[in-house]
């Protein structure tokens, strides 16, 4: 499934994971299904995004959520796996993008 992850990384490298809340594992799944607007709107506690990293064997230094970027058109392409094209385009043009990716450099920084 391309989730399992090496034990050990060369210094000053990225592992780059995407995932989908609702497909990663039963128990994110479970979370979102609870929720009454699904895996779109559910708050999650980055305690338990690490704890369903680690149930799929993947450590993760830096956890982003590139949720906040609602995609009306992207509906026939739910379930993709994080590197649709039209989905990135609309992303990267959104106006949040740009503050978003400034947290996410604050973010890799930290660490």
């Amino acid at each position: 499934d391309g989730m399992d992850a090496p034990a050990i990384r060369p210094v000053g490298s990225v592992l780059l994971f995407t995932f989908g809340l609702e497909t990663t594992d039963q128990e994110l799944y479970d979370l979102c299904h609870c929720h009454p607007g699904g895996g779109a709107s559910v708050r999650v506690d980055e305690r338990e995004l690490r704890a369903a990293m680690e149930r799929r064997h993947a450590r993760a230094d830096v956890i982003i959520d590139a949720r906040p970027f609602p995609d009306p058109e992207a509906q026939n392409l739910t379930r993709h796996t994080g590197h649709n094209h039209e989905i990135m385009a609309r992303l990267v043009n959104h106006r949040n993008f740009r503050r978003w990716l400034l947290g996410v450099k604050d973010k890799f920084q930290a660490v």
